[in-house]
């Protein structure tokens, strides 16, 4: 198993339990789209996917797995000399194990090579823990939730969850199942800031596909108006639709370029049909927490 380390309100699933299938469809036109509509889904989805926090499935799993009381679960030492749970038993106090975890991994006060010190938590299993009050927490793969600073007083919290997870607070209501997100999110002691996702999130009007989307608004960057990398998004009646986006990177960051304007153009099975402009901006629009 590898742990992944650098490169809070969890809100409830905007579209619970919804499956698309992930399937062009054939006779889909320009025509199915609302352009107006999803450049306002997007402005405001995409701040919706950084203030997406892990770190309460992750407090709900170390709160719960403190009902264990020695005999449930069974925790044994793997291969590689970690701690794991393995087991379907039942507390003396009726809490319910099922399935099988990693220890959790700890990182306090933790130092780099890169002056980077750092705190959190990484977590992998696959089941769950049931505790009498109506709690739960059901894991469906790796998350990891790490905060710290750099040398230069800038601070930066990294994140990773797999889709799938569950949790809920004495049963009165379920969060998830999660994305399947990680984001790293910088901000210099001179409150300039970075963000950086990758992930598939379900949203209330398909699926958003983000590969390396990079936004910053540092000094020597050229434009501070749209991301690099790039997005797609999945409509039910039309198909996946593919946007380029035109944010400095590489040698051309300190460039400003005309198409660097917060539109970005789109394309459906490979051909051009317009394009839809969004408030980029947003995504580096918070106050104390990013997680707001």
């Amino acid at each position: 198993m590898i742990w992944l380390i650098l490169a809070c309100t969890s809100p409830e699933t905007t579209a619970e339990d919804t499956e698309y299938p992930y399937v062009i469809q054939q006779d889909s036109t320009v025509a199915d789209i609302d352009f107006e509509a999803l450049a306002e889904h997007f402005t405001s989805v995409l701040p919706e996917i950084r203030s997406y926090s892990v770190k309460p499935y992750i407090d709900s799993y170390l709160q719960l797995i403190e009902q264990s009381d020695g005999y449930c679960p069974t925790w044994s030492i793997n291969q590689e000399g970690q701690q794991f749970w393995n087991d379907y038993c039942q507390t003396s106090t009726g809490h319910q194990f099922e399935g099988t975890a990693l220890a959790p991994l700890v990182f306090d006060n933790v130092s780099n090579e890169y002056g980077q010190t750092y705190s959190g938590h990484a977590l992998w299993g696959f089941g769950r823990i049931d505790a009498l009050n109506g709690s739960m927490i059901s894991l469906n793969g790796s998350t990891q939730y790490i905060k710290g600073f750099d040398q230069n007083g800038g601070e930066f919290i990294s994140s990773y969850i797999e889709q799938g997870h569950r949790y809920s607070i004495d049963g009165t209501t379920t969060f998830g199942p999660s994305p399947n997100l990680s984001s790293y999110i910088y901000r210099t002691a001179t409150d300039h800031r970075y963000v950086h996702l990758n992930g598939l999130y379900t949203t209330a009007m398909g699926i958003m596909l983000l590969e390396d989307v990079i936004l910053a608004n540092f000094e020597h960057m050229g434009c501070h108006l749209e991301p690099s990398g790039s997005i797609s998004f999945f409509l039910p009646e039309v198909g996946w639709i593919d946007f380029t986006l035109d944010g400095p990177t590489g040698e051309e960051i300190q460039q400003l370029t005309a198409e660097c304007d917060g539109c970005i153009s789109a394309y459906l099975k490979g051909v051009p049909i317009g394009e839809i402009c969004i408030d980029f901006v947003s995504l580096l629009d918070w106050e104390e927490d990013p997680f707001e």
